[in-house]
């Protein structure tokens, strides 16, 4: 089933733009165009002085002085040339990195959307926010993790907050860990990832970005930086938001005062609905 795009397209174009421009890659390549047209115009005078000079430097009559002067002429002109092609050569290069077509955010917003984890996407000014379906630990459903929430800013970087992640089955707060590699505050220990997270988001590759995060989750959590595994579950039922027929349930076991929780205080469920849509102005996540 496809996700869904909550808000309007252009708000995640807006977004994307930032991204990009946070990557460094150029998304508009009007300039370089008007550029290239007198280059090129230029580039087309000097080769055919080139070639007239070269025709002319081929006759076998001429003053050895004459000779000279014009020889002294192309170098200049031929040094014009090649300086006029790398010029440019490295404008094409930088729209090859213009939106059109790999980095055109329609392209990115259909490729994210289609993924078979995710749900659904909501803009909130530089923060994506990526919210995924039910995941589990590794390739079976004997371990359930929960629906997550990927935060990515738009202007970030690896050493700065550019990814936050929470469990929308979980509450927030101090020592409350939504992953055995995520701490309370939201951010992901990454370990022998690193590189490839550095390298998606140099590249601009929201996707892949977005979809190793998915499986670093599903994933790690043995060598548990922040919780052991075999304790996490126990630790997310004591911190589960619950839901309606869990809260009556719960009640009926006459549980409701297990592990401190209260039902009183629980917001939402945990389909990360309009609830926590609320919160997202109170993410905690610039550096």
């Amino acid at each position: 089933m496809k996700g869904v795009m909550v808000g309007k397209e252009k708000e995640f174009a807006e977004w994307w733009k930032s991204w990009l421009a946070g990557r460094n890659i150029v998304v508009d390549n009007t300039t370089s165009k008007e550029q290239i047209k007198p280059l090129t115009k230029d580039l087309a005078l000097y080769e055919g002085l080139v070639a007239k000079e070269q025709k002319l430097l081929d006759r076998k009559k001429m003053e050895p002085q004459a000779r000279e002067q014009l020889q002294t002429v192309l170098v200049i002109n031929e040094r014009k040339v090649e300086g006029l092609k790398s010029d440019i050569a490295e404008l094409k290069r930088h729209m090859l990195q213009s939106p059109n077509p790999k980095f055109d955010y329609r392209n990115e917003l259909a490729r994210v959307l289609k993924h078979a984890k995710i749900e659904k996407i909501v803009v909130r000014g530089k923060y994506l926010h990526v919210f995924t379906k039910r995941l589990y630990f590794g390739d079976t459903t004997r371990s359930p993790l929960g629906k997550m929430e990927i935060v990515v800013w738009a202007l970030g970087t690896l050493s700065n907050n550019v990814l936050r992640v929470w469990n929308c089955e979980m509450k927030k707060g101090p020592n409350i860990y939504p992953h055995p590699n995520v701490d309370s505050g939201g951010g992901m220990c990454i370990g022998d990832y690193y590189e490839g997270i550095r390298d998606y988001m140099r590249d601009g590759e929201l996707y892949y970005l977005v979809d190793l995060v998915i499986n670093i989750l599903k994933h790690s959590g043995y060598d548990h930086p922040y919780i052991a595994r075999r304790s996490w579950k126990d630790h997310k039922r004591e911190h589960a938001i619950l839901t309606p027929e869990e809260k009556k349930r719960r009640r009926e076991e006459g549980q409701e005062k297990l592990s401190g929780e209260s039902f009183e205080d629980d917001r939402r469920g945990e389909e990360c609905d309009s609830a926590r849509e609320e919160e997202y102005d109170e993410l905690d996540v610039s550096p």
